[in-house]
């Protein structure tokens, strides 16, 4: 992950280069799925690693699809800490959904609800980020089972030869995509001055954890939890596969009850 900044255009952006993390993603998120929904799990991943790294990795980014009432049918995440996760769940299509993009960044907490465009997540955003933020935002994402790269370019300005880039972005091919940093912005940006900043790598990690599993779990009605009457109920994440087992007095217990129960 690269950001960039080009002055003269009034431009943001991040290039973006994934191997083994996508891999380990897409095993784990999207085991089992058609390649039209890996390839919107990979899709969704790049935009939200773009978009934390034209913050320069200083805020974490997440987003998800789902209908109204019904369980997510795609998450993705990239943290400040340049961790990724991701799940995508087998349905009948991601129409008429919602996307829910979320930015948590210094303590602050911003979400937008975002109708979901049938041509995918990239230009859903694309939409939002014109419409409700007066911020130009333009994608190319190359993919396969294998790798990821992509390119996420916002003008917070209009200077005359903006368009230039713009060609020059629509038209790149795949392979661009894969090439050096400095050849692809190159090819974008011509002979102008561009801000190169130095590569952040990123990596597969989950942030589930037993204490947020408990306030998931605290937020259903009891009834509609599965399980025989006083048993444990046993949880896994379906980003990482990590498993937990909840007894429970622990669903009405409070956080501070939960971790004197716990402790030595």
């Amino acid at each position: 992950m690269r950001a960039f900044e080009v002055p003269a255009y009034g431009i943001r952006g991040a290039l973006l280069g994934l191997g083994a993390a996508w891999r380990e993603v897409r095993a784990r998120g999207a085991d089992g799925v058609d390649a039209a929904s890996r390839a919107a799990l990979g899709e969704a991943l790049a935009c939200t690693a773009l978009l934390a790294g034209a913050l320069g990795l200083r805020a974490t980014v997440s987003l998800q699809v789902r209908r109204h009432g019904a369980p997510g049918l795609l998450f993705a995440e990239c943290t400040e800490a340049g961790t990724l996760r991701g799940l995508v769940r087998p349905g009948d299509g991601l129409a008429d959904a919602v996307l829910a993009l979320t930015i948590e960044r210094a303590g602050q907490r911003q979400q937008a609800q975002v109708p979901f465009e049938r041509d995918g997540v990239a230009a859903a955003l694309a939409a939002h980020f014109a419409r409700s933020e007066n911020l130009p935002t333009q994608w190319r994402i190359a993919l396969d089972d294998e790798r990821a790269a992509a390119i996420l370019v916002q003008q917070s300005s209009a200077p005359e030869d903006e368009a230039g880039a713009a060609l020059a972005l629509a038209a790149l091919g795949d392979a661009a995509l894969h090439e050096s940093a400095e050849a692809l912005l190159g090819q974008v940006f011509g002979d102008a001055d561009v801000r190169l900043y130095p590569e952040r790598p990123l990596r597969f990690a989950c942030s589930c954890s037993r204490e947020r599993v408990l306030a998931a779990l605290r937020g259903i009605d009891p009834a509609e939890l599965e399980g025989a009457p006083g048993a444990a109920l046993e949880v896994a994440c379906e980003c990482c596969g990590a498993r937990y087992a909840v007894e429970p007095a622990a669903l009405s217990a409070g956080p501070a009850d939960e971790r004197h129960q716990r402790a030595p």
